[in-house]
C-alpha cells in the first residue's frame, strides 16, 4: 500500500487492529505501519450506505446510488456501471476513494 492511495478518514490495519486514517496517524503511512484491509463480505456489509440488490440469481450484489457492486472469489470486488463492469477493488480504502470521488461522499462505515 502506498501512503498516496490514502485520505484522511481511510480504514486500514496497524498492529493489532483496524484504525481510520487521521492527521496525527497519516505520517506513520510513510513508513510502512499500516497495511490494507481485504474488502469481504463483512466488510461490505459494514458500509451502511450499500444495499443488498437483487440482480442475477445465486450471486451477491450491493448498490449504492446507481453502483452496482459484487463480491467475487478472492474478495475482490467488481464494479458495475450501466451493466459493464467498470474496474475492480481490494481493498476497504480503495472503496471509500472510489465512492469519495465519483460522489463526493464519503462511505458510513459501522463498527459492529
Amino acid at each position: 500500500m502506498k501512503a498516496n492511495e490514502l485520505r484522511i478518514g481511510n480504514l486500514v490495519y496497524d498492529s493489532t487492529d483496524h484504525c481510520q486514517i487521521d492527521v496525527k496517524c497519516s505520517d506513520l503511512c510513510y513508513s510502512g505501519n499500516f497495511e490494507p484491509i481485504p474488502l469481504t463480505e463483512e466488510w461490505l456489509i459494514k458500509c451502511e450506505d450499500f444495499k443488498e440488490y437483487e440482480f442475477l440469481k445465486n450471486r451477491k450484489f450491493y448498490k449504492y446510488g446507481n453502483l452496482i457492486v459484487e463480491l467475487i472469489p478472492d474478495n475482490r470486488l467488481a464494479v458495475y456501471w450501466s451493466n459493464e463492469i467498470l474496474c475492480f477493488l481490494d481493498y476497504v480504502h480503495e472503496l471509500q476513494n472510489f465512492v469519495h470521488a465519483t460522489f463526493q461522499e464519503e462511505l458510513t462505515i459501522s463498527n459492529k
